[in-house]
Order: C-alpha cells, then sequence, then structure tokens
C-alpha cells in the first residue's frame, strides 16, 4: 500500500501580482484531484487484489500518472519560494517563521475535525488525549504537513544557496542530488543475485539508498531551476502531452511487469523521489504551465486563486469523507475490480465536499487571523504611548 498524498504547495501559494499566473494555480488545483485519485486506489482495496485483468491493468496506469501529486506540488513549491528574501537573524529568521501561521491553524482545524468525525460518525474509539496525539503526530493524511514544516523552515538557507550557484554549478547540484535520492529506484528495484525472474523476483540494493528521502529538496531545485533558467510558456504543449502519455504507459506496464503473479508491488521503483515520479512531474508540470490560459476576468482568477487555496485544507479533511465514501462502497460492491467503474463519482464527490469543509476552515482562519492581527496591533500602540 503506498504512503498517502497530500497537497501542501497548495500552502505555498502564488505571490499575488496584477498579471497572475493561474497555470500556477490550476497545477496545485489538478495535484489536488491526483491525489483524490491516489486515494482512490487505496480506497476501493486496489492494492489487495491480484494485479490481473483489464481493469486493474488500467488503475495501475492510473497509479502511475496519479503519482505526481506530491512531486507536483514541491515542484510548485521551489518555483514559488526560491526568491525569497529572508534576513537571517534571530529576528528575521523568527519573523519569516510566524508565515507558518497560517499553515499550522488550518491544519489544526482540519485535523480536529477529521478527529470529531471519527468520534460520531465511526466505532473508533476517541478520546481528547487521543484526539491530541493524533493531531501532534501528524496523523492520517497530515505525514506532508509534518515534511513540509520542515522544508518551510529549510527555504532561507536552499534559497541563499540557489543565489551562489551559476546555470552550470546548479546543474552538476541536481544531478548529485538526483544521484541520491533518485538513482536508487534505477538500480537497486531489480533480481541480480537471487533465483528467480529479473524484475519481479525481487530487489537487490547495489548502491547506496540511505539519502533517498532527500527527495523533497530534489524537487525544490529542480522548481527553483525551471523558475529561473526555463521559459516555459515558449515550449511545445503538445510534445509534453505526448510524453506524459508514453511515460505513463512506460511506468505503468513496467509495475504491472513487477506484481507480476501477484498484487501491486510497491517500493523504491515507483515512490514519490523514484525516476518514475521525477520524470512524469516535470513533464506534466511543463505541460499545464505550458499552456496560456485566458479567463473572462478577475472573477475567474480570483475563484481559481480560491479553490487552490483551499486545496491544503480540502487533503486534511478528506480523510473523514474518503473513510464515508469507502465504506459505503465497499458495502455495495464486493469485487474489488468492479468499483474501477465509481471512480469519476469518488473524485466529484470527495473533493467537492472536502473544498467545502475547506472554504469553512478557511474563513474561520482567516477571521482568527483578522482578530489577531488587530489585537497585536492594540497592544502595540498601547505600548507606544506609553513610552
Amino acid at each position: 500500500m503506498t504512503k498517502t498524498a497530500v497537497p501542501a504547495s497548495a500552502i505555498a501559494s502564488a505571490p499575488v501580482k496584477a498579471a497572475r499566473d493561474i497555470g500556477l494555480d490550476i497545477t496545485r488545483i489538478f495535484a489536488f484531484l491526483c491525489v483524490v485519485s491516489v486515494h482512490f486506489l487505496i480506497g476501493s482495496q486496489f492494492y489487495d487484489n491480484r494485479l490481473t485483468g483489464e481493469k486493474m491493468y488500467v488503475m495501475t496506469l492510473m497509479r502511475s500518472f496519479f503519482m505526481v501529486c506530491v512531486p507536483l506540488f514541491l515542484l510548485l513549491t521551489g518555483y514559488l519560494t526560491c526568491g525569497r528574501n529572508v534576513e537571517l537573524t534571530p529576528r528575521g529568521y523568527l519573523k519569516y517563521t510566524a508565515k507558518l501561521r497560517h499553515v499550522l491553524l488550518t491544519y489544526l482545524f482540519a485535523s480536529l475535525f477529521v478527529q470529531l468525525y471519527c468520534k460520531v460518525m465511526t466505532d473508533v474509539t476517541m478520546t481528547f488525549g487521543t484526539a491530541v496525539k493524533n493531531v501532534l503526530g501528524f496523523s492520517q493524511y497530515g505525514w506532508y504537513v509534518e515534511m513540509y514544516i520542515g522544508l518551510f523552515l529549510l527555504t532561507p538557507f536552499l534559497s541563499l544557496l540557489l543565489k551562489n550557484l551559476d546555470r552550470r554549478a546548479l546543474t552538476v547540484f541536481i544531478a548529485v542530488l538526483s544521484v541520491l535520492t533518485v538513482a536508487p529506484s534505477v538500480f537497486n528495484v531489480f533480481n541480480f543475485f537471487s533465483s528467480g525472474n529479473f524484475i519481479s523476483g525481487g530487489a537487490d540494493k547495489i548502491i547506496p539508498q540511505w539519502w533517498e528521502k532527500l527527495y523533497p529538496v530534489t524537487y525544490w531545485f529542480i522548481g527553483a531551476y525551471m523558475r529561473k533558467y526555463v521559459e516555459i510558456k515558449k515550449l511545445n504543449t503538445f510534445r509534453f502531452f505526448l510524453l506524459a502519455v508514453i511515460f505513463t504507459v512506460m511506468f505503468g506496464v513496467f509495475g504491472i511487469l513487477k506484481s507480476r503473479g501477484g498484487a501491486f508491488r510497491g517500493g523504491t521503483h515507483c515512490d514519490w523521489g523514484s525516476l518514475q515520479c521525477t520524470v512524469l512531474s516535470v513533464t506534466v508540470f511543463l505541460f499545464v504551465n505550458s499552456i496560456n490560459f485566458k479567463t473572462r476576468g478577475k472573477r475567474s482568477a480570483g475563484f481559481l486563486k480560491l479553490v487552490s487555496e483551499l486545496t491544503f485544507g480540502a487533503y486534511i479533511v478528506s480523510y473523514a469523507v474518503d473513510t464515508a465514501f469507502y465504506g459505503s462502497l465497499h458495502e455495495m460492491v464486493a469485487e474489488i475490480a468492479d468499483r474501477f467503474s465509481y471512480y469519476p463519482a469518488a473524485v466529484i464527490i470527495i473533493a467537492s465536499l472536502s473544498l467545502f469543509v475547506s472554504l469553512i476552515i478557511y474563513f474561520a482562519v482567516k477571521f482568527i487571523e483578522w482578530a489577531a492581527d488587530r489585537i497585536t496591533s492594540m497592544l502595540r500602540r498601547k505600548a507606544a504611548v506609553k513610552t
């Protein structure tokens, strides 16, 4: 079973400008829909069924494609935050970390909503202590938030490093990161020494793999590289669409061969930092953002901006919606392969309900931030008067 995905560059909103690039908002929304799609495979119990038959093969191709969700958010984070200037003094850095307030408040409310749902609507025993433990432990779909906090804290230093690297040096650095994080998914996934099938017979480690979980930094720098050196709008959109299709089929077929004779076999070869995810995610990012999107005015752009900002909270609360939807699906449809037909309904219902709940949380967080800013401003004025 794969680790759940999360939209957290939904966390890293594009800077507000007069000419807003809505392609970035569309990328974020698309990544969120990919998250819901990846969770469909988990919720429909795809990973528990023997990989045989057309529907299971199609679902394997779907998995290969939709796994771009987390990498897309990380590429967006690098793309949007690579130029961030932070005063690297204790005071300046603390001021920078205050920007986590919106993220943490959103996560808190969304996570509490999930805990409340589990207590009221399921047979899970939930106490105040277990609820606090789940929130602080980043349980359910909170794993990416835990990782993102660390990436956020590192971003000023990553940006500083970026500024001191020219294009050639940055290329070498990304190559080194790729060797550390991506190469194991190429070389450590085949059966070299034991008897059995070369592809599906197992996996032998032949190169170091310790650093593979550094993949968020690799994606961050790839996103930053595209921001600095790639004129994305001048790229051939159809070419990247065609590449995305080819890569999806190629990686999906490899997944089928890797899992031959049993259930889908996950692992290093198809995880978030793998060559599959890296190549396909960069291709999809370039495809989407090479399109010159046209909007009918500020309202359309504003709507897309709002939806993209809601995706982070929607991701967290989608755990509750997933629990309700897939619980009913299991009762209605016994055969796992037959649940494939419910994929469109699952995406529409789960995404819509999750975004709706996230909208309520969004306004609650905005109100708290507004109130906190007003109180802080009043205290500062009173302090200034006294001095």
